[in-house]
């Protein structure tokens, strides 16, 4: 880092990931025949090892120390709470607006609304964050989300071992991490790092843990050294493993490519860096949180206004396509312009909605929960001066 308390290049690149994501995402919604069948595109999905990786290094910055030297657990929880619930509890919300609205007009009969995904046990785990523990058989809802619950309980197991075991913290997570490959191995069914809801914690215990040793390495004596010459060779191998990676057994991989990205850029040193903070670029990284949660709801009312636009107006936006087995209605144009269109339009529309969103939810509620946290205020009296803040600006509107 340099004259800053955040990795401002990293969480830049994490921004550039959760678009690389969503555009990913956006494939499942819309048909482009020019995109959907780039083996590049399809292997998106491995980017969610670098928020792993990246999280296990900056908790392990921000805690690992406070939590070594008796720093309170409680704290630590509602601080990683508030960080991650409020956005997520709002897109849920959101989704369940989406499901409503579909229920209300009665169009899409193909997947009616509430369908699965939708049950009461689905619903619970998906709000509480329970959904990466391996009670759901699949994604729903805000299908990304589920990386957010596998997030916070690796948090929260991070927490409980660094305070309970001291010392002997980075053996207890070395063996998680061994316990964690052996599981994605021997049980994904060949699907290895492609693990979801299923087998997702073990994923994130594998890529955090990475993350953590990577951060005692790059703040030893050993990575002393400026690293700026590491900026493009890291680049390069990342994007030659995400374009190789159709080979499943090569994904175990992918956290020590990401780790070997994030050593690269941690210390801001090199030209790429300097590119990547401030400006734009910052912008993206500061609200890369926020465009990873809401790229899903948005597509997803992309998606349906569409099928809307068919349905009133035999337009014929909307076409089926069987993928892996299943038929799936997606929007489709013929005209390749008109798909480079519609991939460029909802990625900018994401990226103002992305800054709304973390200026009216994110932000204010982990302000919320960290004054929570460090006592400035009990939790009735939180809720007390939102009310009053809320009053206030509404005066001054008046």
């Amino acid at each position: 880092m340099t004259g800053s308390n955040r990795f401002e290049a990293l969480d830049s690149w994490r921004g550039v990931c959760a678009l690389l994501v969503a555009t990913m995402h956006l494939c499942t919604q819309f048909h482009y025949s020019a995109l959907s069948d780039l083996a590049i595109v399809s292997n998106f999905y491995l980017l969610v090892d670098f928020f792993f990786v990246l999280s296990g290094f900056v908790i392990a910055h921000a805690y690992h120390d406070h939590l070594a030297n008796g720093g309170s657990f409680l704290r630590f929880v509602i601080r990683r709470v508030g960080r991650l619930w409020p956005l997520h509890v709002a897109m849920f919300l959101v989704m369940f607006l989406l499901e409503t609205t579909k229920a209300l007009a009665s169009i899409d009969t193909q997947s009616p609304a509430f369908g699965p995904g939708w049950e009461p046990a689905s619903v619970a785990a998906n709000f509480f964050l329970l959904h990466a523990l391996g009670v759901l058989p699949f994604p729903n809802i805000n299908g990304p989300s589920w990386t957010i619950s596998a997030e916070l309980w690796t948090n929260i197991l991070f927490a409980v071992i660094v305070m309970r075991v001291g010392r002997h913290a980075p053996a207890v997570l070395g063996g998680l991490a061994v316990v964690s490959v052996i599981v994605l191995i021997a049980f994904t069914d060949g699907h290895f790092l492609d693990a979801t809801t299923d087998f997702g914690l073990f994923r994130c215990i594998y890529g955090f843990t990475v993350g953590f040793f990577l951060y005692r390495l790059w703040r030893s004596r050993a990575a002393k050294p400026q690293s700026a010459g590491l900026e493009w060779p890291a680049l390069f191998l990342a994007g030659a493993f995400m374009w190789l990676s159709d080979w499943k057994p090569l994904t175990m991989l992918a956290p020590f490519v990401f780790g070997f990205v994030i050593y690269a850029f941690a210390r801001q040193s090199g030209a790429l860096s300097r590119l990547m903070t401030g400006g734009a670029m910052g912008c993206i990284g500061l609200w890369s949180y926020s465009i990873y949660l809401v790229h899903w709801p948005l597509f997803v009312f992309l998606s349906r206004f569409m099928g809307f636009v068919d349905a009133t107006t035999g337009a014929d936006v909307k076409a089926d396509y069987m993928i892996d087995g299943e038929s799936i209605s997606l929007v489709s144009f013929s005209s390749i312009s008109i798909q480079v269109l519609t991939v460029l339009v909802p990625l900018l529309l994401l990226i103002p909605l992305s800054s709304v969103s973390y200026k009216l939810i994110e932000s204010p509620g982990r302000t919320w929960f960290n004054r929570w946290a460090s006592g400035e205020i009990g939790f009735k009296q939180a809720f007390r001066s939102r009310a009053k803040a809320a009053d206030s600006k509404a005066r001054r509107i008046r």
